[in-house]
């Protein structure tokens, strides 16, 4: 399943980056539209609230047009979900069966799915483009960076899992300290 994922985003890429940046926005209101609709406790309804304000600019989620909507001081019965899900990914979105799925571990999952801080994955023809970008990236400060081309004597498996460890089979934990990729130049 994740190949497939990995092809179909890799096929958008290449149509566009505009495509590409709306097949991820899908993706992402897919899982959010999961866990608004699987959220039972109060300590998830937190978790996801607390998702919500950190990712705000990236979601477009605006919490202070919700104050006053049925919302009550202590957060209970809260549906700030309304501008970020539309209605139709709500309706589609599959309510698991808590007897039979942790569902709490699942919306876990969802919600660390997203790395903190954000990523970047710059395609170029040329390796000699790839090694200026990685080298400006380094000269601005930006830790992470890593270059890989053709010639590199690097396991590409091995850089891919550390820029993308969630869809790889690991986490960042799981990596030796500081070897996570947070900029990629190919």
């Amino acid at each position: 399943m994740v190949g497939l994922i990995r092809s179909m985003f890799l096929k958008r890429f290449e149509s566009s980056v505009y495509a590409f940046t709306k097949s991820l926005d899908l993706l992402m209101r897919k899982l959010l539209a999961f866990a608004d609709k699987n959220v039972a406790t109060a300590r998830e309804r937190q978790q996801l609230g607390e998702w919500k304000r950190v990712n705000a600019d990236i979601i477009g989620f605006r919490p202070e047009q919700q104050l006053g909507f049925g919302v009550d001081p202590d957060g209970e019965g809260e549906d700030d979900s309304e501008d970020v899900v539309p209605p139709e990914l709500a309706d589609a979105a599959d309510l698991l069966d808590r007897s039979d799925y942790d569902v709490s571990a699942i919306l876990t999952e969802v919600l660390r799915d997203r790395p903190s801080g954000r990523k970047v994955l710059v395609f170029t023809e040329f390796a000699d483009t790839a090694r200026y970008v990685a080298k400006h990236l380094r000269e601005a400060g930006i830790a992470g960076v890593e270059q890989l081309d053709g010639g590199s004597s690097r396991s590409r498996a091995d850089v891919i899992r550390r820029f993308a460890p969630y869809y790889n089979g690991t986490s960042p934990s799981e990596l030796p300290p500081g070897s996570e990729i947070r900029a990629l130049a190919d």
